[in-house]
């Protein structure tokens, strides 16, 4: 009798702990992954890489072109992004239903899948010239650039724009100092253009992005965004963010810093200047990183922006290049 005693509480202690274990407190992971944020998160990289170096010109190398692709990869292994940003993210664990319950309105959801879903270059071709003939209406506009601004995604893609920019600039020219002196000065004065050319852009994109939501629906997102808890999380997640791809973006600077003159064409550029001129390319890139809040990850943009000047060589070029998208 006491050994089925026994045994009868050993299986009430195991079914309390499988009841215990259904009840698990809900992670930050979780959030992470309903709200689509980890997806966005682990695609980031390969988006960007894919608009700077995914129709590199004819005359590079192969050879240049596979140790572009290989250092770029080993600074951005997949999921990088994502497992640093996880780890550092703090949130009161209190508060993670409370996100995840907003996260998984049926608005939200459906929102996040639209977010997600990966736009067929025609599709955007023929969606381009529909609202050069009809235009969305100025009330849908005003309502798209306020979710815009909540999530900060100008901010972001301007930030990462400008700080690639500098760097393949700088990396295809000659490396002498005059000449990395006078890309900050061109680009620092086109800073502005380079930004206003990223809005304009990610407007064109959210436009694309939410064309079949309803202006109701595109309401209750943008509450969505402004919930004080959300809004905490997601400021903090996209500076984490942004400063982790930067960071892993100057370990990719040694490989571009090593092929610059072939990505240019132009080898015959003095390799003692060149190495001179490289030895801190972007020194005051941290104060830039600090002072800007950048994108949370659930706004999905298109990818068809101001990044595609960034495969351009020439530090001219790059800037001229974003005067269209203003």
């Amino acid at each position: 009798m006491t050994m089925n005693k026994t045994i009868v509480a050993l299986l009430v202690a195991i079914s309390f702990a499988a009841h215990a274990a259904d009840r698990q407190e809900p992670t930050i992971e979780n959030f992470l992954a309903v709200s689509g944020i980890k997806a966005s998160l682990d695609k980031m990289p390969a988006q960007i890489g894919s608009q700077l170096f995914g129709n590199m010109p004819a005359s590079v190398p192969e050879t240049t072109k596979r140790e572009v692709a290989r250092g770029y990869t080993e600074a951005f292994p997949d999921g990088s992004i994502t497992a640093a940003v996880t780890r550092t993210l703090n949130s009161e664990a209190s508060k993670i239903p409370h996100l995840i319950s907003i996260a998984t309105t049926p608005t939200s959801m459906k929102m996040t899948a639209l977010e997600l879903k990966e736009p067929k270059e025609k599709e955007f071709r023929d969606f381009a010239a529909t609202i050069q003939l009809k235009p969305p209406a100025k009330e849908r506009v005003v309502l798209l650039k306020e979710i815009l601004d909540e999530s900060h995604a100008v901010d972001m893609l301007s930030t990462i724009a400008f700080a690639t920019s500098e760097s393949i600039a700088i990396a295809t020219s000659s490396g002498c100092a005059d000449d990395v002196k006078r890309i900050r000065t061109e680009l620092a004065a086109r800073q502005s253009a380079i930004r206003e050319g990223v809005l304009s852009s990610a407007m064109f994109s959210m436009i694309f992005t939410y064309r079949t939501a309803t202006d109701g629906e595109l309401r209750e997102y943008l509450a969505s965004y402004r919930d004080p808890d959300t809004r905490v999380l997601h400021a903090q997640l996209a500076k984490l963010a942004a400063k982790e791809y930067l960071s892993r973006w100057k370990l990719f600077e040694k490989t571009l810093y090593r092929v610059g003159a072939d990505l240019s064409g132009r080898s015959m550029f003095a390799k003692s200047c060149r190495k001179t001129g490289f030895a801190e390319p972007a020194a005051a890139r941290a104060q830039v990183v600090d002072t800007v809040m950048p994108t949370p990850m659930r706004s999905s943009l298109s990818g068809k922006d101001v990044r595609e000047c960034l495969a351009l060589t020439d530090n001219v070029n790059i800037s001229s290049c974003a005067q269209k998208y203003q």
